[in-house]
């Protein structure tokens, strides 16, 4: 069997082992590939993907810092290194390395939902927006891509744009946190009945979210409602 043939024999099995969930073998298999082939930047990016998800995050780095080496254009490489960046708590250089993976493929959709995400945690609102557009123009049908753009029309003062933004949302498909979204842009423009229907819905779906549930009990303490507002807070009612 010549080395190329034994890759692809490999390849195909560790494929086969993620597809059933079997993380560490498929992490050995992806180990063999790199030894036999050091140069390929695909091995190197899924070992560090699957060293990432097993909270190996040394080792994590340093295969996608090998993948990058070989190839600098490897949006995924760059993305995934963002996210093992961003579990050391190393925010600023998890974003430039998505900044990166969106340099190296400007229709890296999952690149820009990370770019958006960070940038929002920081309070980089036009630059968390420019990444939302670009997600939604690449990807209309993206429930997170409209929530997060939402999400940050309602932090700039935006709250009718949000209002419509967290709509289609819902046009796309259940989502609590685009009820969250639409209840907390509702009750922006003093139309809180109406926030509590969604807030009340956002929290059914996720029952243990705490942002939620203040969110509904306040809104009820605006409508004059501080027996339920106070039974909602302890975990009772609405749900």
């Amino acid at each position: 069997m010549t080395d190329e043939s034994h890759i692809v024999k490999l390849t195909q099995q560790a494929e086969s082992c993620l597809d059933r969930g079997e993380l560490a073998e498929a992490r050995r298999l992806y180990a063999d590939i790199c030894r036999v082939h050091d140069n390929d930047t695909h091995a190197w990016t899924m070992f560090g993907a699957i060293n990432g998800e097993l909270g190996n995050i040394e080792v994590a780095q340093n295969a996608l810092e090998r993948a990058i080496t070989i190839d600098s254009t490897n949006a995924e490489a760059h993305l995934v290194l963002a996210h093992v960046l961003r579990a050391k708590g190393q925010p600023g250089k998890a974003m430039d390395s998505a900044s990166r993976a969106v340099e190296a493929d400007a229709k890296f959709v999952d690149g820009w939902l990370f770019v958006a995400a960070m940038s929002g945690r920081i309070a980089d609102w036009p630059r968390a927006e420019e990444a939302c557009r670009h997600v939604i123009e690449l990807a209309p049908d993206s429930k997170e891509g409209h929530v997060n753009l939402g999400n940050v029309l309602l932090a700039t003062g935006r709250a009718p744009l949000a209002e419509e933004t967290f709509r289609k949302a819902l046009a796309l498909g259940e989502s609590a946190e685009a009820w969250f979204g639409l209840g907390s842009a509702l009750g922006a423009q003093n139309r809180h009945a109406e926030a509590e229907s969604a807030l009340t819905t956002a929290l059914r779906l996720d029952t243990g979210n705490t942002d939620f549930r203040n969110a509904l009990a306040a809104c009820l303490d605006r409508l004059g409602r501080s027996s339920e507002s106070t039974a909602v807070r302890s975990g009772l009612g609405h749900t």
